[in-house]
């Protein structure tokens, strides 16, 4: 009994040894480390060293898997609302961004929470539920801020913007699009800076600044093109054409 409670106690106090370096240093070089463990314990506990190790990869291992699995599916699903967003079936796209955001909590998701949630707002917004979107975006402010993610915080003042756009508060809009954009949409070239700078054209040709309308739009313009979002590009060359016509 005290020869296995020796080999237990000496093969637990290698294996914690060993496993803080798999925990803090994955990119460590650990063989070496491991052979010395080995060596410093009784030949009878080295099996118990071995399985404890075994179970400690396989249990993290098999949580890596679940987690990526996890991602995967959630963002599937936002796929698929995104899908027919683009084709104004709008009730479709949120039942999946809904079903995303339900996956998401119940599995602990916090970036697949956050994303489901935007694409919620996208789909409210085109909806023209203009209360529901507007409930949400302080949520996602307080997540973007919290976890520090300047485009989560970015897209709440775009989707700000937007909801004082079609609440005819151009002043309000032309301001959050802007904040959006300075923030940190700006610095990219993704749909969303697309968005904001083809929307925020169409909040200045609302205030009949047709020169201002004309260059944001442009801009929009250059971003989908490059992404060859057909959709973007259409809803942008729309907001450019009303130009000419007004000449």
């Amino acid at each position: 009994l005290y020869l296995l409670l020796a080999c237990i106690t000496s093969g637990l106090q290698a294996y914690t040894k060993v496993n803080s370096i798999f925990k803090f240093e994955n990119k460590v070089v650990i063989s070496e480390i491991f052979i010395q463990a080995m060596r410093k314990i009784p030949r009878q506990g080295q099996w118990l060293l071995v399985l404890v190790l075994l179970v400690s990869v396989l249990t993290v291992s098999g949580q890596s898997v679940t987690k990526k699995h996890d991602s995967s599916f959630v963002f599937s699903l936002l796929n698929k609302a995104e899908t027919f967003l683009q084709k104004s079936i709008l009730d479709t796209a949120l039942q999946y961004a809904q079903d995303a955001l339900v996956y998401a909590q119940s599995h602990a998701n916090a970036a697949g929470e956050t994303w489901a949630r935007i694409k919620i707002n996208d789909i409210l917004i085109a909806s023209d539920d203009l209360p529901g979107a507007e409930k949400n975006i302080p949520v996602l402010f307080s997540t973007g801020m919290k976890r520090k993610d300047s485009l989560v915080v970015a897209i709440s003042y775009l989707h700000k913007a937007q909801v004082r756009l079609y609440q005819d508060q151009y002043d309000s809009a032309i301001f959050y699009f802007e904040k959006s954009l300075a923030h940190y949409l700006g610095k990219l070239r993704i749909n969303y800076t697309g968005l904001a700078y083809n929307d925020l054209g169409y909040t200045y040709g609302k205030k009949e600044e047709l020169e201002k309308m004309t260059d944001h739009c442009l801009k929009g313009l250059s971003i989908y093109e490059a992404l060859e979002d057909n959709v973007g590009c259409a809803m942008t060359l729309g907001n450019i054409s009303t130009v000419y016509y007004g000449l």
